[in-house]
């Protein structure tokens, strides 16, 4: 008989900070333990936050500091257009 068995694996790992990571509709800045930078692509919203997303690491794939610059800057240039 065969039984599945769903399990949960924890493990730490060790980023350097600033981090930066992105999902399909939000890039973040990982500013240290308690607070991050994220920039919703999709509303055009930029918020700092004094949280670090529980799923950041496993949902999101890295990112260069240019690259969140470049998502960065297109928002504030949708954000200025509200203007």
């Amino acid at each position: 008989m065969e039984i599945k068995i769903n399990k949960t694996v924890e493990e730490i790992i060790t980023i350097n900070l600033p981090y930066y990571c992105k999902n399909s509709v939000r890039a973040y800045k990982i500013l240290s333990e308690k607070k991050s930078l994220i920039i919703n692509t999709y509303d055009a919203g930029i918020e700092v936050c004094n949280y670090i997303p529980n799923d950041l690491l496993t949902k999101n794939e890295p990112i260069t500091e240019a690259e969140f610059k470049e998502t960065y800057n297109e928002i504030l240039t949708k954000l200025n257009e509200y203007l």
